[in-house]
């Protein structure tokens, strides 16, 4: 794979396309179209749960959204991509809101961290190879709208 600048500026967009869908279908309730994100054998690693292969994952984030139970809000910034083989290492910080429906929600839980994903170009596109979150500050919102 080259990694020169215009296939560096190309990978941007196209990981910043995946991280956003990721986020759009947890956030939407398209839990069972998740999976179709990540290669075969790929991982998730957050402080609460590890997944392993997509048929795992595919289970987590389909009765996820099947339960109903809780809303969230994904968000990126910051993306950085270091070359990794057939991939790259995207790095980025996150943060996401989470609570209970229906909205608008007061006492939701809010956690900024770190992502760090081993992304590759398969034939379906780009896809996660690896997901691992890493939280830095975690705390719940107060009936004011502001974090603690």
């Amino acid at each position: 794979m080259t990694h020169g600048d215009a296939g560096l500026a190309l990978a941007r967009d196209a990981i910043g396309g995946l991280l956003t869908e990721f986020a759009w279908r947890v956030d939407n309730g398209a839990g069972s179209s998740v999976a179709a994100l990540f290669t075969p054998d790929a991982t998730v690693e957050t402080p609460h749960f590890t997944l392993q292969g997509r048929a795992e994952i595919d289970r987590w984030f389909t009765q996820r959204s099947a339960r109903g139970d809780r809303l969230s809000r994904h968000y990126w910034s910051n993306l950085r991509l270091t070359p990794d083989g057939d991939g790259y290492l995207a790095e980025a910080n996150v943060m996401t809101a989470v609570g209970v429906p229906p909205a608008p929600q007061k006492g939701a839980t809010l956690v900024l961290g770190h992502s760090t994903d081993k992304v590759m170009l398969t034939a379906d596109g780009w896809r996660f190879c690896s997901r691992r979150l890493t939280v830095t500050f975690e705390g719940t919102l107060t009936d004011g709208g502001h974090a603690p």
